[in-house]
């Protein structure tokens, strides 16, 4: 009868477990920014840090869309009601092969839940290089969405080609 009892006890604490601990790395949980995580691609990524609007000033960087229209007078403003977000990321090569890191397999996505794809056509500071990254090394640079402002608060972003997807906090 104890055994019973005991199975039963540890039966119900593994279920309360389950629903109190979220899985990290999805879409309600994310990767939170300065956490690294080894992709099954053979690369580790890591989000450093992100600029996500017009209107706010993340650890004294000039807001994005400054940004962008600084580091070229040809970049356009953003559509209305979209703006831009930057993202710093640590991205290394963890395989067993030179590769290289292409950031237009990174998405991201919103409370919309519309997928933003790379920004295309505009200059921005300290891109991410597709340079040949030999095993071991690490590159960091910024990567660009133009996003509807009103996902800015919720975005997350994923690597398109790793599956199942694997969500990376863009929020403080």
């Amino acid at each position: 009868m104890s055994r019973i009892f005991i199975l039963s006890a540890v039966i119900v604490l593994l279920s309360l477990a389950g629903s109190t601990f979220a899985e990290i790395g999805t879409m309600d949980n994310p990767i939170p920014i300065g956490q690294a995580v080894n992709l099954s691609i053979g690369w580790q990524l890591k989000v450093l840090s992100v600029v996500p609007n017009a209107n706010n000033i993340i650890r004294n960087e000039p807001n994005a869309d400054n940004i962008i229209r600084n580091e070229n007078i040809v970049n356009s403003p953003p559509k209305d009601g979209y703006q831009f977000f930057l993202a710093r990321l640590e991205i290394k090569n963890i395989g067993s092969d030179v590769a290289q890191f292409n950031d237009f397999d990174l998405n991201a996505v919103g409370a919309s839940l519309i997928a933003y794809g790379h920004e295309i056509g505009r200059t921005i500071p300290d891109p991410i290089l597709t340079n040949d990254v030999f095993p071991g090394g690490v590159l960091r640079g910024n990567t660009l969405w133009e996003i509807k402002s009103s996902d800015a608060s919720s975005l997350v972003m994923y690597h398109k080609n790793v599956k199942p997807y694997i969500f990376f906090s863009l929020t403080q």
